[in-house]
Order: structure tokens, then sequence, then C-alpha cells
């Protein structure tokens, strides 16, 4: 490894392993004691790069989910075997130091041509992954931090008015699903949450609800939290409430007749089949009813912060996507100043 000056630049000369043959790259240097500073600190990145631990893609996919299954929620590891489904298929299984940012980001932007989202979820996950393979030892740089997606239009959330949402619930036949749609309206929890909520987690005395993280499910934020019952809420649980209770089993709150719990994707797709049915918009989704909840508490004058507690979010920034709704509170405050204009006219 040695050094070489052409046209007043000073290049960097060395043996690639990776290539079997001799490279030059500039140091874009015309000074040779930064030249050589280059030439320090390039040096170490290969000895560290020798270092590392060899491991090829779909051997890391298996060891990273097998770590995150632990600890994060079953959707989410949904996605991350999605994501690295796709970029297998999508680049080989190769070594992962092999991996370079340009690969990496080919891939994303021919995802991005086909779903903008799908290629943002990706780099969510492949980014958050390649982060703990520097953990691991297995990668000196993430290869993801270096790229830059086209972005996303910002939407606002689609919120359901209580008049739609009785619409809706209107054409649930059936009971069970009927009193999911009214408790995600009332309480803004997430269809996870939902399913998986047991009759141990509701105190009547104190009348909230505790959602909790336990073996076999794990909350979005993977914190508990507690969420108070409004009256509506209150009176459906009560009329729930069996006259039985399982010990050492789960008792779900809302379950099938044989007490199994129901799927997440099932209590979508009856959703979906009652906005049809109530002729709504084709957009509605379940989670909806989670925006629509937030939606009615803020334009009722609810705080953004205590909102983000409610809701368990992690960070305000996620609430913020409801504070346009405080618009027309916004409108009413400068409304004061009416009366001062009216003043001025008159001087």
């Amino acid at each position: 490894m040695y050094l070489i000056r052409r046209n007043n630049i000073y290049y960097l000369r060395y043996f690639d392993e990776d290539k079997g043959r001799e490279r030059s790259i500039s140091t874009r240097q015309t000074s040779k004691k930064l030249a050589h500073q280059f030439l320090s600190k390039f040096k170490k990145q290969l000895e560290d790069k020798s270092k590392l631990k060899p491991i090829i893609l779909s051997k890391f996919a298996e060891d990273y989910k097998s770590y995150i299954k632990l600890s994060f929620s079953s959707s989410y590891f949904r996605s991350v075997n999605y994501s690295f489904k796709y970029f297998i298929a999508a680049i080989g299984d190769l070594p992962l130091i092999k991996i370079t940012s340009y690969i990496a980001e080919q891939f994303l932007l021919n995802t991005f041509k086909r779903s903008k989202h799908a290629a943002y979820t990706h780099y969510k996950d492949l980014k958050a992954a390649f982060n703990k393979a520097k953990v691991w030892g297995y990668l000196a740089d993430n290869v993801f931090t270096k790229i830059k997606l086209p972005r996303l239009e910002k939407r606002f959330p689609l919120f359901l008015t209580v008049e739609e949402h009785k619409r809706i619930c209107g054409n649930e036949d059936k009971l069970t699903m009927r009193a999911v749609f009214v408790f995600a309206f009332y309480t803004g929890t997430r269809v996870g949450e939902i399913i998986n909520l047991q009759w141990k987690d509701i105190d009547f005395n104190m009348k909230i609800i505790r959602i909790s993280n336990s073996k076999t499910f794990v909350t979005k934020s993977r914190a508990d939290r507690i969420v108070p019952m409004c009256k509506i809420i209150y009176e459906l649980l009560k009329e729930r409430f069996p006259k039985m209770i399982t010990v050492g089993k789960p008792n779900y709150v809302f379950a099938k007749k044989s007490g199994y719990k129901f799927s997440s994707s099932y209590v979508s797709h009856r959703f979906k089949l009652a906005c049809r049915k109530s002729k709504l918009d084709e957009r509605y989704r379940f989670h909806d009813l989670r925006h629509s909840f937030a939606s009615e508490l803020v334009q009722r004058g609810i705080s953004i912060y205590v909102l983000k507690e409610l809701l368990g979010h992690s960070d305000i920034s996620t609430t913020q996507i409801y504070a346009h709704l405080q618009n027309h509170n916004l409108m009413e405050a400068i409304k004061v100043f009416d009366n001062e204009q009216t003043k001025l006219e008159a001087v």
C-alpha cells in the first residue's frame, strides 16, 4: 500500500483481495500529510474488515429473526421476514460483507417503482437488521445508512365519524365482531391488543384496561399502558363479562365460541365487509378506528401529549399526525382579536 501523485492529486495504490488485483483510489488531497492520514485511515478500515466474522445473508436473517422473535411483536416479525425474503430473492444469498450500498439501493429503488410503501418498509427493517450485524461483528458499516429513498407524499389518516361507525356496526351481524368495532372506536387500541386482551386485564373498580406484554404477545411500543374506560366501554364489558373464569387459562375478552382468540386478519376482513355493506370509502381499514378515536379526542380539545399516552406512542412525533385537527381551535383562539380590530376602526 503506497501513495502516488498524478496531476497534483495523491492516489492510494493497494491490493484488493476481493478482486484479486491492484487498485488505486483518489485521496482527493494535494497535501502529502493529509494523503498519509487518508492512507492510515484506509489501512485501519481494511484491518477491521479482516477481523469481521464471515456469514451469508440467509444465515444472518435466521439469526436476526430468532433474536427479534423474543422481544418484538409478531407483526414486526412478519414484516422483517418478508423484507429478508424479497431481499435474498432479488440479490442472491451473498456473504453479508459483499453487500454494497449500490446493491442495497438498487433493490430498494426497484421495489419503490412497484410499491413505495413496501420499499420504505424493507428499508426500515433491513437498516435495523444491519445495525445489529455491526454489533454482532459481521459488518464494519451499515450500507443502508448511506441510502436515501425518494420522499413519500404525506397523507392525513382517514377518520370515521360517529355516524359512519354506527352504520358499520349496524351492518355487522356477528355480535362479538360488533363489540370489537365499538371497543376499537372508543379505546383507540390496536387490533393485536384487542384480540389478545384477557379478563384479568380489566379492572371494573378502577374503570381501566391494562394493555400488557405477555409471553405470547408484545405491544408495538413494547411498553405496558393503561386505557381508561368511558361509559360505553364500561357497559359493553360488564355485559360481556363471563359467569365463569377458567383458572390457569387465557380468558379472552373477545373470543370465538371455542374460547380461542380471533386472528387479526379475520377481524380486518369482517370490518372490510361491514364497510362495503355500509357503502363507505373502500380505503377504510380496521386501523382507522384507532385514528377515529384520536380524531374525536383532538377535536374536543384533548392535548396531543395526553393522546400520546392513550395511544401508547413511544415518540410524540408519531402523535403529531393528528395536530392538524386542532386548526379549528386555532381559528377560535384568534377570534379574540376581532374586538380589537373594531376598536382600531373606531379610533
